[in-house]
């Protein structure tokens, strides 16, 4: 029923999928800066710990005690009481939102231009994201942002 009515709003033939044009052209430039940055300190960092056998952050026969490391020297280098170590950015955003409160039901701003994991993490802890316009020549009205005092 679906492809009928997708059939009637497009002609499928046309598409890359069916033998159709290919909508990319030329290669995509590579978005991986960071692989260009490891080294052998990176190399021997990873083998210290699977020499260990100790991958785990909490258990393992010999801990390494890497992220707790790592933890200390982001506390020392900005200054700051608290840091935590995550595995990627999307847990990062689903900490720097539970650590604001925001839960079910709660609406979130995030850009219309985003990654997935913009989104993602807000729809994970049960808010609603809220689409917005990045580009303020595409606004309909100015722009005004809001002074939270987070008690930081």
């Amino acid at each position: 029923m679906i492809f009928a009515i997708l059939e009637r709003l497009t002609d499928l033939k046309h598409l890359a999928v069916e033998s159709g044009a290919s909508a990319v052209r030329h290669p995509l430039d590579l978005e991986f800066p960071g692989a260009y940055w490891i080294g052998p300190e990176e190399e021997e960092a990873v083998m210290r710990v699977v020499r260990a056998c100790s991958p785990f952050r909490f258990y393992g026969p010999h801990l390494q005690g890497e992220v707790d490391n790592f933890e200390q020297a982001a506390r020392d280098y900005y200054g700051v009481k608290y840091a935590l170590g995550v595995n990627s950015a999307t847990g990062a955003l689903m900490v720097s939102l539970v650590a604001m409160g925001i839960g079910p039901g709660d609406e979130v701003i995030v850009p219309g231009f985003m990654w997935i994991s913009t989104v993602s993490a807000v729809v994970e802890l049960g808010a609603v994201p809220v689409l917005c316009e990045i580009d303020e020549n595409k606004c309909c009205g100015k722009i005004e942002f809001l002074s939270l005092n987070w008690g930081c």
